[in-house]
């Protein structure tokens, strides 16, 4: 059976859908939590009497945090199944997300970030790869591209000022990630595994098929 021209020939289901809004929802939570630091920094930086300049080193520790975990859990999903492997990031990212607020220096503060960016990262290659490989061909550049990151960004700036204002700077770090640890369980039940990993590496036909007729429930 060619999976991927039964896809491309079929309308876009429900299930499709619903793929591509967790998928979009897992990338807006990745993109506030990537953003986080920018929000609360004046804020850290007045509270721990710090100089702005410090956080450079911050910010680089997610970059470099992120590129890790993007060929790290790249890796792991190629052998372990992505849907798994984006699970593991979930909970990875929102964890240390929370754990941000309670650090005690820059130190540590650093030491947080830097591993709550190898989640962040892992969870990016494997989200696009699940869209790219439920989307039709047709459709495909649009949905990849409209992955929902930028909108996290931007949707964490305008909730962060509130936010600090009312609760102070853990808040953004600690809704941050009270938000991915709520989506996990909803992506274990609801998220299917990649069809390829199934086929080419666990040769599971019998779940291929299942998975296939909730994608084409007409046929």
């Amino acid at each position: 059976m060619d999976v991927t021209a039964v896809i491309n020939d079929s309308e876009i289901s429900r299930f499709q859908y619903l793929i591509f809004s967790l998928c979009i929802m897992i990338m807006m939570c990745d993109g506030f939590d990537t953003q986080a630091l920018a929000y609360v920094a004046p804020s850290i930086a007045a509270e721990w009497k710090l100089s702005p300049g410090i956080f450079g080193p911050v910010f680089a520790a997610v970059l470099l945090g992120s590129m890790v975990g993007a060929f790290a859990f790249g890796y792991l999903a190629d052998r372990f199944g992505r849907k798994r492997t984006l699970v593991l990031c979930i909970i990875l990212f929102g964890a240390l997300n929370i754990g941000s607020a309670y650090a005690t220096s820059i130190q540590s503060f650093t030491l947080l970030r830097f591993l709550c960016g190898i989640g962040l990262g892992g969870a990016i290659p494997n989200v696009m790869a699940l869209v790219s490989e439920y989307a039709p061909a047709r459709k495909r550049a649009t949905l990849v591209a409209w992955c929902g990151f930028s909108l996290g960004a931007v949707l964490g700036g305008l909730i962060s000022v509130p936010l600090i204002s009312h609760f102070g700077w853990k808040s953004v770090f600690i809704v941050g990630g009270i938000l991915p640890l709520c989506l996990a369980p909803i992506v274990v039940f609801a998220l299917p595994e990649s069809i390829k990993f199934l086929i080419l590496v666990r040769g599971k036909g019998a779940e291929v098929i299942s998975v296939l007729r909730k994608l084409t429930p007409g046929r």
